[in-house]
């Protein structure tokens, strides 16, 4: 894990490698898919929310692109990514920006009840 992240906080387009790759191997192993929701939430503690939003607009394409290619229909990966990503970088955000923890904790059950 020390590794990933490593390589998550070398730069934008490391993060959005790995974020892409593993949210495209979450589509064959679900459980990678949190991985990719992890490097969203790394870099948006670290980096801010700004850092985030690159990383997330091109690894949303970069999947989109791989969706296209791999499975044939491009919104269906981005579909699977919304789900994790979204709630991930507002939760995180809200980590960083308040460092209240009970908050960020209720922000999560807040995106669990609206998914489900």
């Amino acid at each position: 894990m020390r590794f990933l992240a490593n390589n998550i906080m070398r730069g934008s387009m490391a993060a959005i490698l790995v974020t892409s790759v593993t949210a495209m191997l979450g589509l064959l192993l679900p459980p990678l898919g949190y991985l990719s929701a992890a490097a969203i939430g790394l870099v948006t503690l670290r980096l801010g929310l700004t850092e985030a939003l690159k990383v997330i607009s091109g690894a949303a394409l970069a999947t989109a692109v791989l969706g296209g290619l791999l499975v044939g229909n491009p919104m269906l990966p981005l579909a699977f990514l919304v789900a994790l990503w979204l709630p991930l970088l507002v939760t995180a955000w809200s980590l960083r920006r308040t460092a209240d923890l009970a908050r960020s904790l209720r922000l999560s059950a807040l995106f669990g009840v609206i998914l489900i």
